[in-house]
């Protein structure tokens, strides 16, 4: 049985919605070659203050366990969305988890 070439695997997930994370998440388990488009789409927005910050706002989650546990996943975030104006234990973590994003094309405040 021959793969299904690269850019028909993109061109399948470009159909899914791209917040339908259990969705593209089961997508990065069909086969290997579906792994890093499947990534891709999960990881291209990343909301700074949903992952760094609990609900109660008083302590830090991990703020890139998944970034530092996998680096290469840092290179498909292409937007970050920032809340300014919040103080917080967490903010000394905000830097080293910005510089992790070197494909970053928009940085929303």
């Amino acid at each position: 049985m021959s793969a299904i070439p690269f850019d028909v695997v993109e061109q399948i997930l470009a159909y899914l919605d791209e917040d339908d994370l259990q969705t593209l998440r089961a997508s990065s388990l069909v086969c290997k070659s579906w792994i890093h488009p499947s990534q891709r789409l999960i990881f291209k927005k990343f909301d700074l203050n949903q992952h760094v910050y609990l609900s109660d706002r008083t302590k830090c989650t991990p703020p890139a366990s998944v970034f530092t546990d996998s680096p290469h996943l840092a290179v498909y975030v292409r937007r970050v969305e920032i809340r300014v104006g919040r103080t917080s234990e967490c903010d000394p973590l905000v830097a080293p988890l910005l510089r992790m994003f070197t494909s970053t094309r928009s940085l929303l405040f």
